[in-house]
Parts: structure tokens; sequence; C-alpha cells
């Protein structure tokens, strides 16, 4: 639906569902679940639970500073427009700024993460339980051929001209991506409760010792995860 306010001459082009898309793709589930897991097989001395009861007592000062925000602003909410209407409009502009060259940087990165990280590991790991020689070296091959890279780079630099070159099918593309988030991540549970059965009877080690270090920073892995789904 699209109308034209007369009082500030803004135009609503994004509906409810294209809100919970957007927010939902930015929040990213799947990765607030892999990338602890991952940090974890780093960390065996950490307690899972106690590191997220730390990372959630952490993010408590982020969440009361934006419900109290949203209090008073309650008609619009974002970062910029929390920090123009507390701070003035070129604190704002620096935070749009800041936002732009973080977002810029770091998606890049995030993105190599994704594929050394999950990617190539889900592979591999898929391969060996299913003695499968083709997924293992699909799994190697995405992290040492640069040609997926570069192919993936490309592709990713067209489908975005493309999808921002029109409203219409910016939406529909985010309704799209956000069905196959939540299917991939239902599957990567379900996968994770899979393989465990499949590993325990084969697979049992002795408990690690505990560490608080090791919690401590584990905590910040879900103090990291935990700050998009504030955000969102």
């Amino acid at each position: 639906m699209k109308f034209l306010r007369e009082s500030t001459g803004l135009i609503k082009e994004m509906g409810p569902l294209d809100a919970f898309a957007l927010n939902f793709s930015f929040i990213g589930p799947a990765a607030g679940i892999s990338y602890p897991l991952f940090v974890a097989s780093f960390l065996p001395g950490a307690n899972w639970i106690l590191a997220l009861l730390i990372g959630a007592v952490l993010s408590l000062p982020l969440l009361f500073n934006y419900y109290f925000l949203s209090l008073k602003l309650p008609r619009s909410s974002s970062d910029y427009i929390f920090v123009s209407r507390t701070l003035g409009g070129m604190m704002g502009v620096v935070l749009a700024m800041s936002l732009i060259v973080s977002f810029a940087m770091g998606f890049p990165v995030l993105a190599e993460l994704e594929v050394i990280m999950v990617l190539s590991p889900a592979m591999q790991l898929l391969g060996y339980s299913l003695h499968d020689p083709n997924l293992i070296f699909i799994g190697n091959e995405l992290t040492d051929n640069v040609n997926y890279l570069t192919l993936a780079t490309t592709l990713i630099i067209v489908v975005a001209f493309l999808i921002s070159s029109n409203s219409k099918w910016f939406f529909k593309t985010f309704r799209y991506l956000t069905f196959l988030q939540i299917i991939g991540t239902i599957v990567m549970v379900l996968g994770m409760v899979a393989l465990k059965s499949a590993f325990t009877p084969y697979y049992q080690p002795s408990p690690p010792k505990f560490s608080f270090t090791e919690s401590l920073l584990l905590s910040s892995v879900f103090v990291l995860s935990m700050y998009a789904f504030v955000n969102a």
C-alpha cells in the first residue's frame, strides 16, 4: 500500500510483512546460533547456561536504553531518529555515516565468516556423516578456491543492483529470503539434534573442567548476538 501524507509528504511503501522480513533478516537467527556454537568449540570449559545468563544481564542496559527512547519517541524509531532528536542533527549525521561505513566494511567480513564458520564446516560434517567425498570436497573448496569468493561477490553485486532498482522487487526478495532463512534455521537445529544422536553412541568425551574465564568469553559472543535482536 502506498499513500501520501499531507503533513510530511512521506510515502508509505512497506507493509507489516515487509517490516517483519527486514527486521528478521537483520536479526539473523541462524547466525545467532552458529556463531556461539563455533566459538564454544574453542572454549571447552565454558558453561553455556552461565554464559547465556551473563550475556543476558550485560544486554539489559541496551534493552532499557531502547525501551525508554521508544517511550520518548513512540511514533518513529531508529538509531538516527533517537540520536538526532535527543543530541541534535549533527550527531545524527555522524551516527548515520558511521553506520554506513561500519556496515560497508562489516558485511564482507560477515559474509566471509559465514563461509569459514558455517558453510564449509557444514559441508565437511555432512560429508563425513553421509560418507560422501563430494560434499567434503565442496567444503574444502569453499575456503581454498578463490573462484567461489569471486563468483559470490559478483552475484551479490548484480542481485543487489537489480533489486535496489525497484522497490517491489526489493520487498519481494526480502520476503522470500526471510522464508528461506526461517526454513534454514529450523533445518539447522533439527540437523544438529540428529547429528548429535548419530554421533553419541560412538563419541562420548569426558566433561571438561569448568572455566569461568571461558564462560565469560563465551558470554561476549551471546551479547553480540543479543544486540541484533534488541536493535531490530
